[in-house]
């Protein structure tokens, strides 16, 4: 594991030493710069570590310096946080941290949540108190530390340690903040994409009242061509959206598709004003869709109405449908057929 020390005084030296010898990677900072190594004194043992140094976000850091100059070092911490996640272990007496930042989307995790928190489109604010009546991070981090012996046998003490740790606390207990990214075009693609079966089959569902209450009969291949339309609108959605704004790809994509199936229905429904129904239709269905989309917290509730009122709608309006006197209609003519063409 790359572990980083910012403060490498006494204690700081101390922690990043131990950790080197445990056998990880170890970078330790002081206000002068990085150390390249120390001199610990166990007893009458002394031991020389080397510590190492990288340009990767560690995966772990540890903050040694006084409560005093953390503000001023603050700034010089930004690089190695990453931009993530930032987890803080409390193992102090009275663990206590305020964390702002004009990032709108943060997801706050861990063994302990926030005790005080605002989010607003101009960032987040939250103050964090924990005790260590209430944590076991300093027991953890403890047991971590205990490793004894060369290097060889340090790597083994610590796994054991660690092994150790886990089962009688469970993993380290810390307090997170994730900066979580924005929906963006790829998620938003991806998330109308989810929606296509069902999409395809409220188009189908319309195509077939249509055959229905017109006493029209629409081939299979027919079927097979719209969804293929529609289907067709996703990727064309993807690959207006890598050019334009989604929302100008979702409007220039709905407009292709509608444009489309209307000129195709008019034709097969036998007229424009049916054609122009049938788009109109899909439209709205279009215009439901991006509603979804833009919705991050509601998408659940408004596709669940959706598909509701559609079933609603579709149950309404066939209540006095006599299926059994459809079916048949039909039987004759397909039986009537062969008996024409007997000799």
């Amino acid at each position: 594991m790359n572990i980083c020390v910012v403060g490498a005084g006494a204690i700081g030296g101390w922690v990043a030493a131990r950790l080197a010898l445990a056998g990880h990677t170890v970078m330790a900072l002081t206000s002068r710069g990085p150390l390249a190594s120390l001199t610990i004194s166990d007893g009458d043992d002394s031991r020389d570590v080397a510590f190492a140094r990288f340009d990767a976000p560690p995966q772990l850091l540890v903050i040694a310096t006084k409560a005093t100059a953390l503000p001023g070092a603050a700034p010089a911490l930004a690089p190695l946080v990453g931009q993530d996640t930032l987890a803080i272990a409390p193992i102090a007496e009275e663990t206590t941290a305020h964390l702002r930042s004009p990032w709108a989307h943060p997801s706050f995790g861990g063994r302990f949540l926030a005790a005080e928190r605002s989010v607003t489109p101009q960032g987040f604010d939250a103050h964090w108190r924990v005790s260590s009546l209430v944590t076991s991070a300093r027991e953890q981090v403890r047991a971590g530390l205990s490793a004894r012996g060369g290097p060889a046998d340090d790597n083994a003490a610590a796994a054991v340690v660690a092994t150790a740790a886990h089962r009688n606390t469970g993993p380290l207990q810390t307090f997170d903040v994730s900066l979580a990214q924005p929906i963006n075009v790829y998620s938003m693609s991806t998330r109308a994409g989810k929606y296509g079966v069902l999409f395809i089959g409220l188009v189908l569902m319309a195509a077939f009242m249509f055959e229905l209450f017109r006493k029209l009969r629409l081939h299979p291949i027919q079927y097979g061509l719209v969804g293929l339309s529609i289907a067709l609108f996703f990727l064309l959605l993807l690959a207006l959206s890598e050019k334009f704004a989604f929302w100008m790809a979702y409007a220039g994509a709905a407009a292709a598709s509608v444009a489309l199936l209307t000129v195709y229905f008019s034709t097969v429904l036998g007229g424009w004003r049916r054609g122009l129904s049938f788009g109109a239709f899909v439209a709205l269905l279009y215009g439901a869709l991006y509603g979804l989309l833009a919705s991050e917290s509601n998408a659940l509730l408004l596709g669940a109405l959706l598909i509701f009122g559609m079933v609603a709608v579709l149950m309404l309006v066939t209540r006095k449908v006599d299926w059994y006197a459809l079916s048949r209609r039909v039987e004759p003519a397909s039986v009537a057929a062969p008996e024409a063409q007997a000799p």
